[in-house]
């Protein structure tokens, strides 16, 4: 009888423990989980931020190009007044 209550007092024991460990174990998974979604939110975000300083770039990019051509053609407008004026000269 006595080996009996010793391995019931045991069993209760372990059982105890084992309840413990899978509670710490669960809260270990809601914080783990709790960080992961945060941590998608924030990549999430950062996707967003990086879209729209994409586009941002891709306006100031053809903006550029549009200068750049303006600026040739101003180029190629002031080479030709400057052959004209070059054979008024002569």
């Amino acid at each position: 009888m006595e080996i009996g209550k010793l391995l019931d007092d045991q069993k209760a024991v372990l059982d105890s423990r084992r309840q413990e460990f899978e509670m710490e174990l669960e809260q270990m998974r809601r914080s783990l989980d709790e960080e992961l979604e945060g941590k998608k939110a924030e990549i999430e975000q950062l996707q967003v931020d990086i879209s729209q300083k994409e586009e941002k770039l891709a306006k100031r990019e053809a903006a550029l190009e549009k200068m750049e051509e303006r600026v040739k053609v101003k180029d190629k407008d002031l080479e030709a007044r400057l052959r004209a004026v070059k054979e008024n000269e002569k």
